[in-house]
């Protein structure tokens, strides 16, 4: 079990005024004999909030869940899933788009599963695959008639090369479909970004 408390002010004026409250519980299982991580945890933010519906109400906070789960169905094999939601009749007017506008995400989803390189020769590698939505609330679609508001999606592959105990490169690519829910006008066609990451273990 975990529990976090943090505080997003930057000076000592208004403590408490911007409190993140997390708890976590995770079960760690061997079904069929096979390693498995299983989290729920769910959270509280009372910096201010505005409604959606009712803009005089700027002092609302927010909540929200999550569940995570990853679980080893063969030797090299693992699948893993995410979900998330969040109150979706605030938003939190600090937190803006790139053109600035203010904007609520209410789920979000993930999956995929990642192999093992023994097939292959190479036990220590990893090949992994996933996919995911984030889905906007519906107040939000609601107060943002002339948007779009569709749902965004991802699309990810990555590779993980050991190079030796201390040293490891993963080279990755990924696809996003309806950018911002297709609510910037600048460009809402889809996105390739590649990317490499190093981990280095002492």
């Amino acid at each position: 079990m975990g529990y976090g408390l943090f505080d997003r002010s930057t000076g000592w004026e208004k403590i408490g005024d911007n409190l993140f409250y997390i708890g976590q519980v995770q079960f760690k299982t061997h079904f069929f004999n096979l390693p498995g991580n299983y989290r729920v945890y769910g959270w509280n933010n009372n910096a201010h909030h505005t409604k959606w519906s009712d803009s005089e109400k700027t002092k609302e906070s927010a909540y929200g869940f999550g569940l995570s789960f990853d679980q080893k169905i063969h030797d090299v094999v693992t699948l893993f899933t995410r979900y998330g939601w969040q109150d979706p009749e605030v938003y939190n007017p600090a937190i803006t788009a790139a053109d600035g506008s203010n904007y609520s995400l209410e789920q979000s989803w993930s999956a995929g599963l990642q192999v093992e390189g023994k097939p292959w020769g190479r036990e220590n590698d990893v090949l992994a695959f996933a996919l995911g939505q984030v889905i906007p609330s519906d107040d939000y679609k609601e107060a943002n008639e002339d948007f779009s508001a569709k749902t965004e999606g991802h699309l990810e592959a990555y590779y993980k090369i050991h190079v030796n105990d201390h040293l490891a490169l993963s080279p990755e690519v990924q696809y996003i479909w309806n950018p911002y829910g297709k609510d910037i006008a600048e460009n809402t066609s889809g996105i390739f970004v590649a990317g490499m990451r190093t981990q280095v273990d002492f």
